[in-house]
């Protein structure tokens, strides 16, 4: 089961491809962590000079009253990610839309 996600995951982050607004040069997500974890999923992923940590825990989820909100700790992610796309393309973006990705500094 656990390599049958870490594919999928691997498909997501393959398949983004950020084109920033004032940029030639588009950003992809080139690494990722993923903790082994379904009931506690954490994922981390690097764009650009950012950090993004995706944290989603079941309990947490079920509390969030929102259209927006997946059961599936993957359809989640894969939600947050491609909102996190647009709003690197557009240069916008509001948290309530990606609830489970905290975004930090990255220093490599």
């Amino acid at each position: 089961m656990t390599n049958s996600i870490e594919v999928k995951l691997q498909e997501l982050f393959n398949s983004i491809q950020i084109q920033p607004e004032y940029s030639r040069s588009p950003l992809e997500i080139s690494q990722f962590h993923w903790n082994q974890k379904l009931d506690d999923f954490v994922v981390e992923y690097v764009i650009g000079n950012k950090k993004y940590i995706f944290h989603f825990d079941v309990e947490r989820a079920a509390n969030l009253n929102s259209e927006q909100v997946f059961q599936d700790p993957l359809e989640q992610l894969e939600f947050e990610v491609n909102y996190i796309k647009r709003m690197h393309e557009r240069g916008i973006g509001a948290k309530e839309y990606y609830p489970f990705t905290d975004i930090t500094t990255y220093v490599g």
